[in-house]
């Protein structure tokens, strides 16, 4: 009975992963290409900006950064 409810179990674990991979793939798609680009290019420009405050923070310069 232990073994058949564990399978069970196991089947609809993995049922409810594929759903949410469905669900977010479809709300992914459904995102305007404008934002999504703008959004990426937001995104690289603060990384670009943000790469030199690591770096000294690594180092110990002393800084915190928020």
């Amino acid at each position: 009975m232990a073994a058949i409810l564990k399978a069970i179990l196991e089947w609809l674990g993995g049922f409810i992963k594929s759903e949410v991979k469905q669900d977010v793939k479809a709300t992914d798609a459904k995102v305007d290409k404008d934002l999504r680009d703008r959004v990426r290019n937001r995104v690289r420009d603060q990384l670009r900006n943000d790469k030199g405050s690591l770096r000294g923070h690594e180092r110990g310069d002393g800084e915190d950064r928020a």
